[in-house]
């Protein structure tokens, strides 16, 4: 057994998650590789800082028709829905192992192998659940895997939901040390460590990438590209965070409208786990409430995530607010008024001012019906324990201003009652009229763009109202949504009204483009993706998905990633976004519900986008039959009927295998059919061509048999569910009309390749054929493997004969193959090819004459001259008009004695296909003597010979013939 190379490594990255789980984190030490012969062992040592509660993770990619046994460490766990262990051109294991104490020193693999390299990496996770999934998948760690060949690896979904925080694995591995494997790092991931061992088709290569999921879900379809075609395999690994005492960061105190001593104030407390605010504890929190001034309704509070309660307040005097926690928190409590910080959560209550209750409202619409919002003028009753009207029954001017509170800052104006108000204090008056409970109702804002702001009021007594010096003010926060969101790309030909194929190609399933969604603002007359951009719109996370337009009766398709977050400008352009399928489709992002402030904004839905084409075609289930006038089978996957090593130059071979439309991913393009497969299956001659173009090159280093191959679909059927299976009969004609060639075997055995193109451009997605031997490859290798296959000049030769006219007589015929330098049996003996397939005639006996000899040559016969009767052939047993099979090259043929006295003579001449016909007679054939007229080609002859019964044999004579 040759040396077989294995690599260590182990990766280090810090990863955020939400609270109430454990940071899965990932170490790594340098890589190590070794090797030995025979029976070989590979002994890896965990990585430095290794401990008790850690999850060790070992990939190990091999040759699947090399390892012939595989023994890992004790207490090590095959993870068996991410591992492919047999049956395959390329396995992939992966292994874990649950720390429950101190590592050992080291772990050793046994591995017996033969000529091929493996290549292997470990992980160590800590801050993981153990891992349950050795058998099945479960709600701690659950795998997949993808088989296949081309240049792309798929790490598919795993087809269960796992939590917030669990961390995605993705593990790379192909069949070659040389090629390039690049990780295509969907969802931010972060690329593994890359190794190759060996090079070429004996080694192997791999590669990972990983990622936190920061929502629930199964991590996406992950994926890599190589620089060329090889069989490889992806394999998906999901792992939850381990569950751990909540953090609690601190507490956040926030209220909202104007504080008054004559009403409590209803507060919202938050248990804050991050800095931010942007995620709430997920255990119970307890809250100890406390004011310089006034109470709380309730004091302790317990709650998870937040609580609210009432604050009283009676006095004017500045007041502090306060809270302590238990759980304690790490940083000091924050308090908010209106969503703008208090600085040491300070703040003054009035006796008088304004109230202000806005609901919420839609971007560019003016506020009709319940949006409209009301303002109350009070002040505190004469019990102090109450609010009263400030007036009521009048019309007063109160000043506006709008601050921008979540974003900070903006550019869009606020309009009440139709007046635009100032940015600033002292603000826009607007005419307002109290009712006699002292509020002004059904007021109108308009806004043309989203966020959190706060609009503020202040109301100036003077003479003329007789309150001269009174000064009441309010505020409130409130949320402006978006009216809608523009889902469109800015990339050309993305739009596709008319959802069938007459649309422009947009671009191939399974590759990225730009997807834009924008927060829209309304505009009456205005198309969705036409309306004003709402740049203050940021959110997070919003969830896309795709609905099939056409071909109608196809399958929907699968987006990466499956978010965008707007961050900046109202707008979120993802470079990286992909559609698996091929067809029309709308496209929806869905905000998350009740993410915006706690409002939900509207999803927004695209036009018909498209048109997605394949990535290219793979040939898979793909087999080569020798001799397909003999070996007729069309169906995928059929053997030789009758078993061949070779076919003749001038005979059909069939080539059967499956051709399927598939992604920039390697995934099968389903919706592939009808209209939508726009590959017509019909032989064309040339490239550039629409349809398939097959070829054919002999040697290591190849030389072109194009001009010598002629092709044709003895059963191309159509494209169902993207694929379709093809017969197709490759015919690799003799080299010249007069002379010899060949023979192709060995190492100049003749690939065959296909060149596929449909209307769209479309090529094959695995490049290993080079159809004209320039540039670029443009094909895809029909055999399977590296294998070839064996082309002979062929010939049926026959040989004089002659003998009593009182036995039958043997008349030695038999296959014949150009060696390169003579004509030898092809009678499978010392590395001879073996014809045992051969099919022909037994041809009749008839009497002829010198001026109709050369019409049996043409059509073959016996033809007996004078009195001759009676004499009948049999080949290999069978009788005249029967068909007869060569058996190791030979027909057996045996004329049987003749029925007349004193014998005569006779011309056997036996039909045989064209590809075992040969220059006898120095000549073309004429259309006067055979049916074909005259072509150029002397290679047209069925074998011929003279036989006589009742000659005695000269015993002195050791061998003749007689040519004529």
């Amino acid at each position: 057994m040759k040396l077989r190379r294995f690599l260590l490594m182990v990766l280090l990255c810090g990863l955020d998650i939400g609270p109430g789980q454990a940071a899965i984190t990932v170490t790594y030490g340098s890589a190590d590789q070794t090797g030995g012969l025979g029976d070989y062992t590979l002994t890896l040592s965990p990585p430095a800082g290794t401990r008790s509660g850690d999850v060790l993770i070992a990939q190990i990619a091999t040759p699947g028709n090399e390892v012939t046994s595989f023994s890992p460490p004790a207490g090590w766990t095959l993870i068996t829905p991410a591992s492919n262990t047999s049956g395959a051109a390329i396995q992939q294991r992966i292994y874990y192992l649950n720390l429950s104490a101190a590592a050992a020193a080291s772990y050793t693999w046994t591995i017996w192998d033969w000529s091929y390299r493996s290549a292997g990496v470990i992980y160590a996770l800590r801050g993981a659940k153990a891992l349950n999934c050795g058998s099945a998948n479960t709600t701690n760690c659950a795998g997949n895997l993808q088989s296949g060949g081309g240049s792309g690896i798929t790490a598919p979904n795993v087809h269960v939901t796992m939590e917030n925080g669990s961390l995605r694995m993705a593990f790379f591995a192909d069949q070659d040390g040389s090629a390039t494997i690049t990780p295509g790092l969907e969802n931010g991931a972060t690329a593994g460590v890359y190794y190759r061992g060996g090079s070429g088709d004996t080694g192997m290569g791999i590669h990972g990438s990983y990622f936190t999921m920061s929502a629930a879900g199964n991590g996406d379809t992950q994926s890599a590209n190589l620089n060329r075609s090889e069989n490889n395999i992806g394999s998906t690994l999901l792992i939850a965070p381990a569950v751990v005492a909540a953090s609690l960061d601190h507490l956040r105190i926030e209220l909202t409208g104007t504080p008054l001593t004559c009403t409590p104030s209803t507060a919202t407390i938050k248990a804050c786990a991050d800095s931010n605010c942007s995620a709430l504890a997920t255990s119970a929190t307890t809250a100890t409430l406390t004011t310089s001034n006034g109470s709380w309704g309730t004091s302790p509070l317990t709650f998870t995530g937040s609580g609210t309660s009432n604050l009283a307040v009676r006095t004017t005097a500045t007041t502090t607010l306060g809270a302590t926690s238990s759980p304690a928190a790490s940083s000091a409590t924050r308090c908010y008024l209106n969503g703008t910080q208090l600085t040491s959560c300070q703040l003054a209550f009035a006796d008088s001012g304004l109230l202000l209750t806005i609901p919420s409202q839609v971007a560019g619409v003016t506020s009709t019906g319940t949006a409209r919002f009301s303002l109350a003028a009070v002040k505190k009753a004469d019990n102090g324990l109450s609010c009263t009207p400030a007036f009521a029954n009048v019309t007063r001017s109160v000043k506006f201003w709008s601050s921008y509170t979540s974003p900070a800052s903006g550019s869009k104006s606020l309009a009440v009652n139709g007046t635009t108000v100032a940015t600033a204090s002292p603000g826009t008056g607007v005419s307002l009229a109290f009712d006699s409970t002292g509020t002004a109702s059904g007021l109108t804002l308009s806004y043309m763009d989203a966020g959190q702001l706060t609009l503020n009021a202040q109301y100036d007594g003077s003479a003329g109202t007789g309150d001269s010096g009174l000064v009441m003010t309010g505020s409130a926060a409130f949320v402006t949504v978006p009216y809608a969101l523009c889902v469109d790309s800015p990339d050309a030909n993305w739009g596709c009204t008319a959802a069938d194929t007459s649309c422009a190609k947009f671009t191939s399933a399974g590759s990225a483009f730009n997807l834009r969604v924008t927060g829209k603002a309304f505009q009456a007359g205005t198309a969705t993706c036409a309306l004003p951009t709402t740049p203050n719109y940021l959110q997070n996370a919003l969830a896309l998905s795709s609905t099939l337009v056409a071909p109608s009766g196809g399958v929907n398709a699968s987006l990466s990633p499956t978010t965008i977050s707007i961050t900046s400008g109202g707008t979120a352009t993802q470079a990286s976004q992909t559609v698996s399928e091929v067809g029309v489709f709308t496209l929806t992002a869905t905000p998350p519900a009740g993410g915006y402030f706690g409002l939900t904004v509207p999803p927004g839905t695209s036009g018909n986008s498209g048109r997605f084409v394949p990535y290219g075609f793979a040939v898979t289930n793909n087999t080569l039959n020798d001799r397909s006038d003999i070996n007729t089978a069309t169906a995928i996957g059929s053997s030789e009927s009758c078993a061949s090593d070779f076919t003749y130059l001038g005979e059909p071979a069939r080539a059967l295998f499956r051709l399927t439309a598939v992604s920039a991913t390697g995934g099968t393009t389903q919706n592939y059919f009808g209209s939508f497969a726009r590959l017509p299956l019909n032989v064309v001659t040339s490239l550039g061509s629409n349809g398939l173009l097959f070829g054919a090159q002999y040697g290591s280093t190849p030389v072109s048999l194009n001009t010598r191959l002629a092709a044709s679909c003895a059963s191309c059927g159509s494209f169902a569910a993207g694929q379709a299976d093809v017969a197709a009969d490759l015919t690799l004609g003799r080299a010249s009309a007069s002379a010899v060639d060949g023979p192709y075997n060995g190492t100049n055995g003749v690939s065959f390749g296909l060149v596929a193109r449909d209307a769209d451009a479309v090529g094959m997605s695995s490049l290993n054929f080079n159809w004209d031997l320039a540039g670029a490859a443009e094909g895809t290798r029909l055999q399977p493997g590296s294998t070839t296959s064996s082309y002979y000049f062929g010939r049926l030769k026959v040989d004089s004969a002659y003998g009593s006219s009182l036995q039958n007589l043997p008349v030695p015929t038999w296959a014949e193959y150009w060696s390169g330098s003579v004509f030898a049996r092809a009678d499978g003996q010392a590395s001879r090819p073996l014809d045992s397939c051969t099919r022909l005639t037994v041809p009749a006996s008839s009497t002829i004459t010198a001026g109709t000899a050369a019409a049996l040559y043409c059509t073959g016969g016996v033809g007996l001259y004078g009195s001759l009767a009676g004499v009948t052939a049999s080949f290999n047993g069978i009788s005249s008009g029967g068909t007869a099979t060569l058996a190791a090259g030979s027909a057996a043929v045996i004329l049987s004695k003749p029925t007349n006295s004193g014998g005569g003579y006779l011309d056997f001449a036996p039909s045989v296909p064209s590809y075992l016909k040969y220059n006898w007679d120095g000549t073309d054939q004429s259309g006067a003597a055979c049916s074909a007229s005259t072509d150029g080609d002397l290679h047209d002859d069925n074998p011929r010979v003279r036989i006589r019964f009742g000659a005695r044999r000269n015993n002195a004579l050791i061998y003749s013939r007689e040519v004529y």
